[in-house]
């Protein structure tokens, strides 16, 4: 994962170009107001996206990720072992669309 050019929509289009050929990268979630549609969308909506990887690679994608954060740009990395599992009362909304 290398980009150099830190404008969010660029950031987001390239990880998904990039969650597509990395075999550890199981799937991309865009949570939050961007998750939701484009109706939800405002000038002050941030991208919040979750990565999901292969169990045994976590430690190895959250230093990957880390860089990219910024006020308007979350990454978050989960396993698939752990979104599988029941999710925290404040997450369950992420992924009700």
């Amino acid at each position: 994962m290398v980009m150099e050019k830190r404008d969010e929509e660029y950031v987001y289009k390239n990880i998904v170009k990039i969650a597509k050929k990395d075999p550890n990268i199981i799937g991309l979630i865009l949570s939050g107001s961007r998750g939701k549609g484009k109706q939800f969308v405002t000038k002050n909506s941030d991208y919040d996206t979750f990565i999901v990887v292969k169990d045994g690679v976590l430690k190895e994608y959250k230093k990957k990720v880390a860089k990219y954060h910024n006020e308007k740009f979350d990454l978050w990395c989960r396993t698939i072992s752990n979104f599988r599992k029941r999710e925290e009362d404040w997450t369950r909304y992420s992924y009700s669309h």
